[in-house]
């Protein structure tokens, strides 16, 4: 796979330092869009179909995150993205999340960030 002039990667790794996943950040129209995949125990990362699969979601996730949000308001008024973050992002990649975030906002000054960004803490 191909980057393209403003993609970033991050990859993802387990404690013994093997690969599980991997983060990515593309930008589309100045936006910029951050996607992850990671692979379950069982299998062995592919690190193109990672990037792949990691690429294809990144500009979907904003939508992800705003839709539940919506679904939560729904139920209750005081609804926080940052709790919808840590609903859709995996516990064993919340500070890897974090990581990439801080380097995509030192990185994409020109670019329009995710809104969700600020509702990690960075």
């Amino acid at each position: 796979m191909e980057l393209g002039k403003h993609d970033k990667v991050m990859y993802i790794r387990r404690n013994d330092g093997t690969k599980k996943g991997v983060m990515v950040a593309t930008v589309e129209d100045k936006k910029v869009h951050i996607g992850f995949s990671l692979c379950c125990k069982s299998d062995s990362f592919d690190q193109e179909l990672g990037k792949a699969i990691a690429f294809k979601r990144a500009p979907k996730f904003d939508d992800r995150v705003a839709r539940h949000v919506t679904l939560k308001q729904k139920k209750s008024r005081n609804v926080l993205v940052s709790q919808v973050i840590s609903e859709l992002v995996p516990d064993s990649i919340h500070n890897d999340v974090k990581e990439f975030s801080r380097r995509c906002v030192k990185y994409y000054k020109d670019k329009t960030l995710p809104k969700w960004l600020d509702a990690i803490q960075l």
